[in-house]
């Protein structure tokens, strides 16, 4: 199960299904099919909580509104069968971005129409997840020894850090202002834990 970003609904996904639930009551209040060949999902909630999607995906997903299951758009991804490694609607709700696995590239929609918008070369940086930082002016990437930044506006590269290698998973504190890393040690049963900080408001963080 995995919170929503409100605190009076809880969201699961289960056997081809987002499931919304009254975090008070633990009532069902309504259920999005996403297919029977859909089993292990994330949902990916646009800031406000309105919007929701699910991931990672091969050809298809949808994006719905979340109160009520009604669908916005379809966001098709033509001739690709790689796994989405890392999804996500930006603050504004206007686009919805996803890094396939092994292509090096971002790529984005039009997250109310579902219009393919051109993609972001990634390949350098080759991120294996990525996170809005300062309320969506900085998207933050991992990749395997590398620290990325770009412009939430353009996906302009800002900056480029060295970090941390064989990154096992990574997340950004609720006020966007730090990067956690944890990743493999050379030390056998041993991981390391990485954190960067904000050092100016809306400029990169450093370490």
């Amino acid at each position: 199960i995995r919170n929503c970003d409100w605190s009076s609904d809880v969201c699961s996904s289960d056997l081809g299904s987002l499931r919304f639930y009254e975090a008070e009551t633990g009532e069902l209040q309504r259920t999005i099919e996403l297919g029977k060949d859909r089993f292990v999902v994330t949902p990916v909630f646009s800031a406000d909580g309105k919007w929701v999607t699910a991931a990672p995906f091969r050809e298809t997903t949808k994006i719905w509104n979340a109160e009520t299951g009604e669908e916005r758009c379809t966001i098709k991804v033509e001739n690709n069968q790689n796994t989405m490694i890392s999804a996500l609607l930006d603050p504004t709700s206007e686009r919805f971005l996803a890094l396939p696995s092994g292509m090096g590239r971002l790529q984005i929609w039009n997250a109310a129409t579902g219009e393919a918008l051109p993609e972001k070369d990634m390949e350098d940086q080759a991120p294996v997840g990525l996170r809005w930082m300062n309320g969506g002016k900085l998207l933050a990437g991992v990749g395997q020894g590398t620290l990325a930044f770009w412009k939430g506006a353009d996906l302009a590269l800002l900056q480029e850090h060295e970090g941390p290698k064989n990154t096992m998973a990574f997340g950004v504190s609720p006020d966007g202002r730090r990067l956690v890393a944890i990743s493999r040690s050379t030390v056998a049963g041993e991981n390391l834990l990485q954190v960067w900080g904000v050092v100016s408001k809306g400029a990169p963080p450093a370490k």
